[in-house]
C-alpha cells in the first residue's frame, strides 16, 4: 500500500513492528512449497527478503548518495 503512494509522489509512513511474524509465515509457505530449509529451519533467502523489504521502504536522495560516495558528508561529533 505504501508503494502505491510512493509511486504517486506522495509521502507514506510504514511502521514495521515485528519481522519475525513475517519470517514464520514465509517459513510455512516455503515448507509447503518444499523449499529446502536453511539456518534454524528458515528458508535461506528470508534474510535477503527482509533486507529487500526494508530497502524498498526508503526514499533515497540522489544528491546525498553522490556526496557520501565522494566523502563530502561529514558527521557530527557525539559525546
Amino acid at each position: 500500500m505504501g508503494e502505491y503512494f510512493r509511486d504517486r509522489g506522495e509521502d507514506a509512513l510504514i511502521i514495521y513492528d515485528d519481522l519475525s511474524k513475517q519470517a514464520v509465515a514465509y517459513r510455512q509457505i516455503s515448507l509447503l512449497l518444499r523449499r529446502p530449509p536453511g539456518r534454524e529451519a528458515f528458508p535461506g533467502d528470508v534474510f535477503y527478503l527482509h533486507s529487500r523489504l526494508l530497502e524498498r521502504a526508503a526514499r533515497v536522495n540522489a544528491e546525498y548518495v553522490e556526496a557520501f560516495t565522494k566523502g563530502e558528508v561529514k558527521g557530527k561529533t557525539v559525546l
